[in-house]
């Protein structure tokens, strides 16, 4: 969020234009915003560039952020009511934390986002999930028709990492004498998991065949 920020502390707003054409981060961002940025994978932060410069062009691109108002919030925030609650609470919390931002480094006085409430969000052992029963793992594995078919439903089945962090694995991630495989997942965490015996052994032979005789 920092990166749409020309904001530093001082004792009075600033006169910042911030349409998606004229609204910079500067050269050597505060502290508080460096920070920020250290704590965003890329793709987030591009996905709250994306929100924000619809944001900026349906309030007026020329409009000091202290200028807008909750109004102008909820009627943008109107056009994802139908959407599903996830997406509703992503567009939410990109604006509230974006003006906590503002209103942090000085930038703006108050935040239009104050009163307006994220949507709540069940907790995941309450949502209806896709869930995969044994049968249907034993058949997965049967569907296999090679080695790299094979190598990435047992990383699932065994493992159950997210999507994203199974195919960003690479074999340096692999330990096979400490059994482990490291993962990059959701927001930068790097998350190290034990193998089974059975996915040791499968990884063991894939590099033996691999290497030269």
């Amino acid at each position: 969020i920092g990166s749409f920020a020309t904001a530093r502390s001082s004792s009075r707003p600033r006169r910042t234009s911030w349409s998606s054409s004229g609204f910079r981060a500067p050269s050597d961002p505060a502290p508080s915003t460096r920070r920020a940025l250290r704590k965003r994978t890329r793709e987030t932060r591009r996905t709250y560039g994306r929100i924000l410069f619809q944001f900026a062009d349906q309030v007026g691109g020329r409009k000091h952020p202290g200028e807008v108002t909750p109004s102008e919030c909820r009627r943008f925030l109107s056009r994802w009511n139908d959407a599903a609650p996830a997406t509703l609470a992503l567009y939410v919390s990109c604006l509230k934390r974006f003006f906590e931002f503002l209103k942090d480094e000085g930038c703006i006085e108050t935040s239009p986002m104050e009163r307006i409430r994220r949507p709540r969000l069940l907790p995941a052992e309450e949502r209806d999930v896709v869930t995969v029963s044994d049968d249907e793992v034993a058949r997965m594995f049967s569907a296999c028709e090679d080695w790299q078919e094979l190598l990435t439903i047992a990383v699932l089945a065994y493992l159950g990492p997210r999507r994203r962090a199974a195919a960003q694995v690479r074999q340096r991630d692999v330990d096979l004498k400490r059994g482990t495989m490291r993962f990059q997942e959701k927001g930068g965490k790097v998350v190290v998991k034990p193998m089974p015996d059975e996915l040791v052994a499968f990884l063991s032979r894939l590099v033996a065949a691999e290497s030269p005789s």
